[in-house]
């Protein structure tokens, strides 16, 4: 039988994953596909813990008070009985409870193999018996927030979602006097950049909470969490991201920290030669690296645009324009060069086979984030090129106008198979909210006059409230707070009002708003 100790003759991997086992050795075949490490078929060891009794006189005031923790709290992790500070105990008991939340939290949010590519999740359902998990109480807390915050929202259960914040609160004070105390020549870790990463998914998941009387959107953190982790990224050089773990971190955090510079629209040291180049030197690069390759640069033409906007000198207008207009042309080149050469088979330069969404298989998941974000790309590119055009000719015009409108349309029409079916992904944003609020600001560039049907759902998605709670539009209003160029498109002043009305998800709202 799958999982059950005994009885299942699969890798640790499989059984603690619940997936069937080819029983490959040394090495699953079902682990390599899933790009995660095979612990092997070797029987683990078994440990009972006893707390010992208590004894008479001073001692006694010493034992744990954990240990009073009734037996139906072992048996049922989600019990409000059990204590928060079982979970980041070195106890075997409390050990349980931790592996508990996070056995609970990768099933919630992780359904399938595909999210082993898709979604940041992975981390957290692979780091439970790895040394640096173990051997950092702060990277435990930060784990334990996102458990107990996801669940808690999940479950509609106040307690979990309080005790996670303040969990994520700890974590952050820690790792901040940490850092603090890193001597200046000495690079961070992986356990405090993994850290990071894992305080990011907490914000990312979290969107709203009440305290008291304050609100806090917690998502507002997000960017310049993002931003915080690049620096610690690039305080290291590009060759210890080379191979092993910290090349996958890499890669994952390279992805996240683009999306949070596109959100401030600032350039980053990511779009230089060493920092595209130095991490694959000993790994070939994989159809989405070439492809994010070409996004890294897309925050630092978002940044020309806003310093040609506000630039008041006619003379170094021109010149920057000119800058930035043979930068946005080169990444269209580069765009059109990398679907030639490593677009999925079957898909169209600005347009997307019918999926069967309530049948996707995760190979069309993957198939479709990596095309969802090479549309995103290439339409805005081609908005900035139509934007910083003097005298564009009919014909030009005419075939950007077209090329945005066919990549929104194909965003929107593709984008549905990551919420619905064997492919659905929980409250994995990142993936699908930059996208999806591209395409809506490219529809919004090419539909002056009428309302698509594509503009239509695409808006529903953005209302269409997740399985942890919240909604697309709530998550990405905390964003774009931190720009006002964002904030000025017709998109952006759309989701804020809507993310305001914490509306109901349907149709009503939206067509009332767009008519």
């Amino acid at each position: 039988m799958v999982g059950v100790p005994g009885r299942s003759k699969g890798c640790h991997a499989c059984r603690r994953r619940k997936k069937g086992c080819d029983l490959a050795r040394p090495h699953c075949g079902r682990c390599r596909q899933a790009g995660i490490e095979c612990d092997g078929y070797e029987r683990e060891r078994i440990f009972v813990h006893t707390d010992p009794a208590p004894t008479k006189g001073p001692s006694k005031a010493l034992l744990p008070p954990a240990a009073t923790v009734p037996r139906d709290a072992i048996r049922e992790p989600f019990c409000r009985t059990l204590p928060v500070d079982i979970a980041i105990s070195s106890s075997l008991a409390r050990s349980a409870h931790r592996v508990g939340f996070i056995t609970a939290i990768w099933e919630l949010g992780s359904p399938n193999e595909q999210a082993c590519e898709l979604a940041t999740i992975l981390w957290i359902a692979g780091i439970q018996d790895k040394p640096i998990f173990l051997q950092s109480p702060c990277l435990q807390k930060s784990v334990m927030a996102v458990c107990l915050s996801s669940i808690g929202k999940e479950r509609k259960t106040e307690w979990m979602i309080q005790e996670g914040l303040q969990l994520y609160g700890s974590a952050v004070k820690t790792l901040s006097t940490a850092l603090s105390r890193l001597p200046p020549s000495t690079p961070p870790s992986d356990a405090m950049l993994v850290t990071t990463r894992v305080l990011a998914m907490h914000e990312m998941i979290s969107g709203c909470a009440i305290q008291g009387r304050r609100h806090m959107q917690v998502s507002h953190a997000w960017p310049t969490h993002k931003m915080g982790e690049l620096a610690l990224l690039t305080a290291r050089s590009p060759d210890s991201f080379a191979e092993g773990a910290s090349h996958d971190m890499f890669i994952d955090a390279r992805f996240m920290c683009v999306i949070a510079a596109v959100t401030v629209r600032r350039a980053t040291i990511l779009s230089q030669p060493d920092w595209t180049t130095i991490p694959w030197s000993k790994k070939p690069k994989t159809s989405r690296d070439l492809l994010i390759d070409i996004f890294v640069h897309l925050p630092s033409l978002l940044n020309q645009v806003d310093v040609i906007a506000g630039s008041n000198n006619p003379e170094l207008r021109i010149v920057r324009t000119t800058e930035c207009m043979e930068h946005a042309k080169s990444c269209e080149r580069s765009l059109v060069a990398w679907f030639d050469a490593s677009a999925p088979e079957g898909w169209e330069l600005a347009g997307c086979p019918h999926l069967d969404y309530e049948n996707a298989t995760p190979d069309d998941a993957r198939q479709a984030n990596t095309m969802c974000l090479f549309w995103a790309i290439y339409a805005q590119v081609l908005i900035i090129i139509q934007s910083l055009s003097s005298l564009p000719s009919l014909e030009d015009t005419k075939y950007r106008l077209q090329m945005i409108r066919l990549c929104c349309q194909s965003i929107s029409r593709t984008i549905p198979v990551f919420f619905v079916g064997e492919a659905k992904l929980v409250g994995c944003y990142q993936i699908v909210s930059m996208p999806m609020f591209f395409a809506l600001d490219g529809l919004f560039f090419t539909e002056t006059q009428t309302v698509s049907k594509d503009r239509l759902q695409l808006l529903e998605l953005f209302l269409k409230p997740s399985k942890g709670g919240g909604s697309l539009a709530q998550f990405l209003t905390g964003l774009l707070e931190h720009s006002p160029a964002w904030q000025h498109t017709e998109a952006g002043k759309i989701l804020a009002i809507q993310a305001q009305k914490d509306p109901l998800p349907g149709t009503e709202g939206v067509v009332t708003l767009m008519t």
